[in-house]
Parts: structure tokens; C-alpha cells; sequence
């Protein structure tokens, strides 16, 4: 799917919530997020390729597949919360979208704790500590 593509349907969703919203707010709602599961599942073909030129780079220049791993994962859920807090802001509930934004910043702190650790690990190995 290209750009322009994605461009046109998010026009369409926005403006089809828009009309509706005046008259069912329920509605509209719906229509948004339909039209961001959709955009996002769009958002997967290209994300394919990204993946798949980030093993060749792991595998010509001898990267560690976990530490890319993590840093994939990291990127995924920064993704995945920023989605869902939208929503969550889109339909009032702001106080659920800080909830979610928490959630997101504790899952990302515990997934790079391995990687700090093997930082410490490498330069304490280099100070011969």
C-alpha cells in the first residue's frame, strides 16, 4: 500500500467521523478506530521489509540478534501504546490514555534492563573491573 493510499483512507475515515459525529458520538467513535486498526494493519507490509533489512545488517556486520531483538520490541510497543492512548484520548478518556502511556514506559524500562546490564558488563570488562 502507498502513501498515498494510506493518505486518502485516513482523509475518508476522518472526514466520515466528522460528518457522524454531531449526531452519534458512539458512532463515530467506531468509525476512528475502525479506520486506525485498518491504517495500522496497512503499516505491517512495509514494517516486513524494515525487519527483514535489519537481519541482513545483523547478520553481515556480527550484531548480537537479541540486542536487535529488544530494540525491535521497544519500537513495537512505543507503537502500540501511542495507538492506543489515541483512542483512548479520542474518546474522553484521558485518564486511561496516561494509564496506558505509564503501562508503555514500565514495559520499555524492564525490556532494555538486559541490554544496560550487558553494557555494564562490556565496559566493566573493558576497565578490566
Amino acid at each position: 500500500m502507498n502513501l498515498f493510499t494510506v493518505i486518502g483512507l485516513s482523509l475518508v475515515g476522518a472526514s466520515a467521523a466528522v460528518l457522524v459525529k454531531n449526531q452519534h458520538k458512539d458512532i463515530a467513535l467506531l468509525i476512528s478506530a475502525g479506520f486506525s486498526v485498518a491504517l495500522l494493519l496497512f503499516a505491517f507490509t512495509p514494517l516486513r521489509e524494515i525487519v527483514k533489512g535489519i537481519d541482513e545488517v545483523t547478520e553481515k556486520y556480527s550484531i548480537d540478534a537479541g540486542s536487535v531483538k529488544i530494540i525491535l520490541k521497544i519500537i513495537g510497543v512505543s507503537y502500540l501504546v501511542r495507538f492506543a492512548a489515541d483512542l483512548c484520548k479520542d474518546s474522553g478518556e484521558i485518564a486511561i490514555a496516561s494509564k496506558v502511556e505509564l503501562f508503555g514506559k514500565l514495559a520499555i524500562g524492564v525490556t532494555v534492563v538486559p541490554v544496560v546490564l550487558e553494557i555494564l558488563d562490556r565496559v566493566s570488562d573493558l576497565m578490566g573491573v
